[in-house]
């Protein structure tokens, strides 16, 4: 979706604002504890129903409400409008509407407004905790391959199950426990197979983005599925049952995947710079996105907090030019002033804001 308009309210210290957003860049400045945030925690809010920055909702909402709300108006990659609304309250429930039809998942939120967000901390947390790297792939599969979502749900139910039994230190010959290995293999089966040929299909992108940069070198991505790939999964938990149940969790299977970036045969990702390490998740998160505007023919939101605390002026410029550079991709950036952003900013059409205590206002391009 394009987002032509977004309206907030009760968003922490936004206690009413709307803004028109540019199809292409919109730009919000203002100092730390603004409002900056907090604009981008409700967009990821409507997106999926969470906050990029707390689990607990309880603390987005104002002082003295009892729910926040977000709205937007925008449009299809056919040009049609479309209306999405959320309502989250101090009691975690929530409320949400697709052109007025109230529905009872948040992944058809997700679905219908694909938000990536950057966020302080982002880079840190995806270079250093390999769930963050796999969480940032997935992104990209569920947008690209549909069942990818019910498969990992029902993966993930599985998963709980067993290892509440094994918890229970049950005998291998536990038919419960059977069934619940049987269905995490059926499912966790699936899942690798879609992750491996989501990554098949962005390799070209990635590699080609990539000989763009300064390390120009021929590195590839490689999806290592949680075991031993010498093992098919069924034989990888029987082999680490004993462990398993010693420990009360299960150690093998696509939760334990990660995304690696490899030079040869070695893993070049945690050798690399700090540098290098923004430069290569960059080049995947963009070649992520090229991939669905292409796939979905639909237009994707990326949202980045506060650019040029986590990126140099140069790779804050790259960043933003290869990003501008693709179809049906929408940017919103948030900086404390817009000086502290690059120069090549003025030249993309775009729409500017300044935020001051909660309060927007749209300011005149210079």
């Amino acid at each position: 979706m394009l987002i032509k308009s977004l309206t907030l309210s009760n968003v922490r210290n936004i206690r009413e604002a709307r803004l028109n957003f540019h199809e292409n860049l919109t730009i919000i400045t203002g100092a730390n504890g603004a409002g900056k945030s907090s604009l981008l925690e409700g967009l990821t809010i409507l997106s999926s129903g969470k906050s990029f920055r707390t689990a607990n909702i309880k603390s987005v909402i104002s002082d003295k409400s009892n729910q926040l709300t977000v709205y937007c108006e925008a449009l299809d990659s056919r040009g049609e409008p479309h209306k999405l609304g959320i309502q989250r309250d101090r009691q975690g429930g929530f409320k949400a509407k697709i052109d007025g039809h109230a529905i009872s998942r948040l992944v058809d939120l997700t679905t219908k407004l694909p938000v990536f967000a950057i966020y302080p901390g982002f880079y840190e947390k995806v270079s250093e905790k390999r769930a963050s790297r796999i969480k940032v792939f997935d992104w990209g599969v569920f947008h690209v391959e549909h069942q990818f979502f019910t498969v990992w749900s029902k993966y993930q139910k599985s998963l709980k199950q067993r290892n509440a039994l094994l918890k229970q230190k049950v005998s291998a010959k536990s038919s419960e426990l059977a069934f619940w290995t049987d269905s995490l293999i059926n499912e966790g089966r699936q899942l690798n197979q879609m992750r491996s040929a989501y990554l098949t299909s962005i390799m070209p992108k990635f590699q080609s983005l990539l000989k763009r940069t300064s390390l120009g070198e021929s590195i590839e991505l490689d999806y290592y599925p949680g075991h031993a790939r010498s093992l098919d999964l069924n034989l990888a938990l029987a082999k680490s049952f004993e462990s398993d149940i010693y420990r009360g969790t299960t150690g093998s299977g696509p939760h334990r995947a990660d995304i690696r970036f490899l030079s040869g045969q070695k893993d070049i990702f945690e050798s690399a710079s700090r540098g290098q390490q923004k430069l290569l998740i960059n080049t995947l998160l963009i070649a992520m996105i090229e991939l669905f505007t292409e796939r979905s023919e639909q237009p994707a939101l990326v949202c980045i907090d506060d650019l040029p605390s986590e990126l140099d002026v140069k790779n804050q410029a790259d960043l933003i030019a290869a990003l501008c550079s693709l179809n049906r991709t929408q940017i919103l950036l948030t900086s404390i002033t817009e000086s502290s952003l690059p120069e090549a900013i003025s030249g993309y059409n775009r729409v500017m804001f300044h935020v001051e205590h909660g309060v927007f206002q749209q300011r005149n391009l210079q």
